[in-house]
């Protein structure tokens, strides 16, 4: 799946490539498209 990634409305990574789902109406990410995004801001968060 590609996505945009925004902050404030505006695009930080667009274009991006992800897992997601659908879940009762609501978009989940997956665990290694949400580690590799945090991986992406030098930060470190348990279970990443």
């Amino acid at each position: 799946m590609t996505y945009d990634l925004l902050i404030d409305g505006n695009p930080a990574l667009p274009g991006s490539r992800g897992a997601s789902v659908l879940q009762d109406g609501t978009w989940k990410v997956s665990v290694k498209t949400l580690c590799g995004l945090v991986q992406l801001s030098g930060t470190t968060v348990p279970g990443c």
